[in-house]
């Protein structure tokens, strides 16, 4: 099986990511999902987002696998024909 790696996405700016942390810190607060774990939400907020940008690496791999490397780099549906 052909190694294909995971292929980064197209990242999002920096002030983008700070501002979506933000606004997720402010959700995890005021739902007080952060007591679950004793975490605090600025940590939560970022692992959250860091995951979201794994699963959108993730995504472009394997339409890379299959050979239909041109994805949109948010919904991982493919640009054009295949």
């Amino acid at each position: 099986m052909e190694d294909v790696g995971l292929v980064p996405a197209i990242e999002q700016p920096v002030e983008q990511r700070e501002t979506f942390e933000h606004a997720l810190r402010g959700l995890i607060n005021s739902y007080s999902k952060e007591n679950g774990s004793n975490t605090p939400d600025f940590l939560l907020a970022e692992y959250l987002n860091n995951c979201l940008e794994v699963f959108n690496n993730t995504l472009t791999a394997r339409e890379k696998w299959y050979g239909r490397d041109k994805v949109h780099p948010i919904t991982g549906q493919p640009i054009g024909g295949l």
